[in-house]
């Protein structure tokens, strides 16, 4: 008998910032790293956009967010937001993902529903 072995996907995960949400259902995502040069061994700062796909188009510019890689849904797009940076935690965008509990007295509006729900399931 030989057992099944289980493929054990590992999805890149990044967090950024939005750069642009004016398209449709897409948002773009500004990546930034931080890796000592080769040779002079200074610390460099290296930016890559990414495209992602926002169905409900929560996120807005200027907001951080923790993106996934998922399957191919453009030519560009292969990730999707996954949680979205508060002013105090980190809540989810869609309702697949478990997400940290936001702290109290928060401003923003979709981290108090978060915590409304938090609250109402204690």
């Amino acid at each position: 008998m030989s057992q099944a072995q289980e493929k054990v996907t590992v999805l890149k995960e990044r967090v950024g910032e939005v750069v642009s949400a004016k398209m449709e259902k897409t948002i773009v995502v500004r990546v930034e790293r931080r890796m000592p040069h080769p040779k002079y061994k200074k610390i460099i700062r290296l930016q890559k956009k990414f495209y992602a796909h926002d169905e409900e188009k929560k996120a807005k510019q200027g907001d951080t967010v923790r993106i996934i890689e998922c399957r191919p849904l453009s030519r560009l797009k292969r990730f999707r937001p996954t949680t979205q940076r508060c002013s105090l935690g980190w809540v989810p965008t869609t309702k697949r993902v478990w997400w940290k509990r936001c702290k109290p007295f928060c401003k923003s509006k979709l981290a108090c529903a978060a915590m409304a729900q938090t609250t109402a399931a204690r």
